[in-house]
C-alpha cells in the first residue's frame, strides 16, 4: 500500500510540475503581471492545475492496474 501511495504523490507532482512548466509563461503573459498577482487568479490557476494533475494520476493509476504492473 505504500509502493502505491508513493508512485501515486509521484505521479501528481510530476504532472503538477509538467502543467507549470507548460501553461506558466502564457497564462502569466494573457492576465498580465499586475492581474497575475492577485490572489483570486492564482486561486483559478492552481485549482486548474490540481484537476489535472489529479485526473492523470487517476488515469495513469487505472491504466497500470488494468496492465497488471500494480495491484491495489
Amino acid at each position: 500500500m505504500i509502493k502505491l501511495w508513493a508512485i501515486a504523490v509521484s505521479l501528481f507532482a510530476l504532472f503538477n510540475f509538467i502543467f507549470w512548466k507548460v501553461t506558466n509563461g502564457p497564462i502569466r503573459k494573457e492576465y498580465g503581471e499586475r492581474l497575475f498577482k492577485r490572489w483570486d487568479s492564482k486561486l483559478y490557476y492552481w485549482q486548474g492545475a490540481i484537476y489535472v494533475s489529479s485526473g492523470l494520476t487517476v488515469l495513469i493509476l487505472w491504466l497500470l492496474n488494468k496492465g497488471d504492473l500494480i495491484n491495489f
